[in-house]
């Protein structure tokens, strides 16, 4: 039986204001399959997949692809310097008691602004559990080419983080990290592993890595 609750939704879903849906649902409470158009305030998304839930409608597994040719990705984070996106992804989630707790997704994001900069070309394929987060990034913009390989790890006491970074012809003044040194450009490869459990200035203690510098014009 279907017994409806109060649910405290998380900000960052309250923020897509009215949610409008037009498509197929196929199946039954329990397990859905999605094919339609779900319109927001802040942009319209696209979604193809199976939706499993609990009879309680608080528990969820998603598989499918899901995508938007423009969302206000930062109205909804609530993230003043990120901007609007279009992207596509695949996406095999599950949600316990609302909160997201296992996640691996593979996503071309052909667009994304961030601080004023439109970033085009981007992929990343990474795995999100409850303590640990971990992926690769992929940029191939005009202004910078980046291979980001990452690792987040909060399971024990001391957190864990693990970054290796290979960039090639950055442009700081055209992305808009400064408004100075115009024609400069910037090519390098850095490693950085951290462990910590305590404050700022302990992070920075335990801060390990290096910065290889191959060219700087």
């Amino acid at each position: 039986q279907l017994q409806m609750k109060s649910v405290h939704l998380p900000q960052a879903i309250k923020n897509l204001g009215h949610l409008h849906y037009h498509g197929d649902i196929k199946g039954r409470i329990e397990h859905l399959y999605l094919n339609g158009l779900f319109r927001t305030e802040l942009g319209n998304i696209n979604v193809n997949g199976d939706l499993q839930s609990s009879i309680t409608l608080q528990n969820f597994d998603f598989c499918g692809h899901v995508s938007s040719p423009n969302f206000k990705v930062g109205k909804m984070l609530e993230h003043n310097d990120l901007g609007d996106v279009t992207f596509h992804a695949h996406i095999d989630g599950k949600v316990d008691s609302l909160r997201l707790t296992e996640c691996v997704a593979k996503a071309d994001i052909h667009r994304l602004e961030y601080q004023g900069y439109t970033y085009r070309d981007i992929h990343f394929d990474g795995v999100m559990g409850v303590e640990e987060v971990s992926g690769q990034l992929h940029i191939l913009d005009e202004n910078i080419t980046l291979q980001l390989n990452g690792l987040a790890d909060w399971s024990e006491e001391d957190t864990r983080l693990d970054i290796t970074a290979r960039i090639a012809n950055l442009r700081p003044h055209a992305i808009n990290l400064t408004d100075k040194y115009p024609e400069l450009s910037v090519n390098a490869m850095t490693y950085i592993s951290l462990f910590t459990s305590g404050s700022r200035k302990q992070m920075l203690d335990n801060l390990t890595g290096y910065l290889i510098i191959d060219t700087l014009d």
